[in-house]
């Protein structure tokens, strides 16, 4: 068995995978409509939206297998990942590369594989579009354009996930405004609305009214008090 090579950009595209927030994040119905419709499309038993990390390769959607991950090492899509195109193996056991691979020799018996990278904005490689069969088989020129054209689709899906959890972010941070300003209203009804309160209705009673000046001067302090606090309040 051959081991797949570690990509030359592996470092940075391990980074644009942890950008993306995809990696072990929840099934999503879209996905799995694209490997229902692969699958559909190839004829073929197995579909997998495949994401490889460090050590795994994680299964965003899957059909016809039941894993959420197998090893890297051992991992068909880690070798489609060092190309663009199309990754197709017609027959595994008349592979060197694949034929005493432990997903040939026992389940799922992989026979035949083809996967299409999906690759990001950025031009990084983060896993495949794959369509796996239990005998040797071959696609047609429609099923392999298919399978690209797929493949391009769940790459600006994963672009999508990712301006989706970006928009949440936003939402979250959306919402803690909204509570500060509702803080800042409360202060403003309680802290400043009050006194402003207590000061026109002094000023408009009658003791306000008919006070002679001593009296008048004697309040002026208590009047600038309050009126310095608030001053204070709208300042803060």
């Amino acid at each position: 068995m051959k081991k797949p090579e570690i990509p030359i950009n592996e470092e940075q595209r391990l980074e644009e995978l942890l950008r993306l927030n995809i990696l072990g994040s929840d099934k999503e119905q879209a996905f799995q409509d694209m490997v229902e419709l692969a699958s559909a499309i190839c004829g073929m038993p197995i579909s997998l939206i495949t994401l490889i990390d460090e050590n795994k390769q994680w299964f965003k959607a899957n059909k016809g297998l039941d894993q959420d991950s197998t090893d890297r090492e051992i991992s068909f899509c880690a070798h489609a990942i060092h190309d663009d195109g199309l990754f197709i193996v017609e027959n595994t056991v008349a592979d060197e590369r694949f034929y005493d691979n432990p997903l040939v020799t026992a389940n799922p018996n992989i026979r035949f594989y083809a996967g299409m990278p999906l690759k990001t904005v950025n031009g990084y490689n983060l896993g495949t579009l794959c369509v796996i069969d239990s005998k040797p088989n071959r696609l047609s020129d429609g099923q392999k354009k298919s399978l690209i054209l797929l493949g391009k689709q769940v790459s600006k899906l994963i672009e999508l996930h990712d301006k989706k959890n970006e928009l949440n972010i936003k939402n979250e941070k959306l919402e803690d405004l909204n509570q500060l300003n509702k803080r800042i209203t409360e202060i403003i009804a309680h802290d400043i609305k009050g006194p402003i309160s207590s000061l026109k209705s002094y000023l408009n009673s009658s003791v306000f009214k008919n006070a002679n000046t001593e009296e008048l001067k004697n309040t002026f302090p208590l009047v600038r008090s309050n009126v310095e606090g608030i001053n204070a309040l709208v300042e803060n």
